[in-house]
């Protein structure tokens, strides 16, 4: 879901506010607002990592029910969160999937430097390697996506996977 914010300042510190009252808005307003209240210049990249991953635990771990599926990017850096579920009543599973692609290691460019899904193998970029991250599998090789998890926290850089970790897992 796309959120939208505004910003206002309070005794000189920044303050995001959702302009609607999604619990996306809601949500994302709250991890803008933690982390600008924790860092007042961009943090080494642990650093943040393991910031938002403790937003993560405790926002999903907060009520029984919750969904919770985000992506942030920072430049050349992507989060990916995945806490999936179904709603009540309802047979569709909210999660995500990733595929890494290397040009390198494919015959069939995509050309250009845009991406393609024409060819069947969704998506790829004329020479670079490339994370794709979507809430089902995309194109002819589902077998090539991989289900996130719930409770992986992924940082991708450039079509690869830096870090992961697996907020269950690593809190038992």
């Amino acid at each position: 879901t796309n959120t939208h914010t505004h910003t206002h300042t309070h005794n000189d510190r920044i303050i995001f506010e959702a302009e609607g009252d999604t619990d996306s808005e809601q949500i994302f307003c709250y991890i803008l607002n933690a982390l600008h209240a924790k860092y007042d210049t961009f943090p080494l990249l642990d650093d943040l990592y393991n910031t938002i991953h403790q937003l993560c635990l405790e926002i999903s771990q907060k009520q029984e029910g919750v969904i919770l599926n985000f992506l942030l990017g920072f430049g050349e850096y992507m989060f990916a969160y995945s806490w999936p579920g179904s709603r009540p009543g309802s047979t569709t599973w909210n999660g995500l999937y990733y595929m890494l692609r290397d040009d390198g290691s494919n015959n069939n460019s995509g050309g250009g430097g845009e991406a393609t899904a024409m060819n069947g193998n969704c998506c790829e970029l004329g020479g670079q390697s490339v994370a794709v991250i979507a809430t089902k599998p995309l194109g002819a090789e589902p077998s090539m996506w991989t289900e996130m998890e719930r409770g992986d926290l992924l940082l991708f850089q450039n079509g690869t996977v830096l870090k992961r970790i697996n907020i269950r897992k690593a809190d038992q």
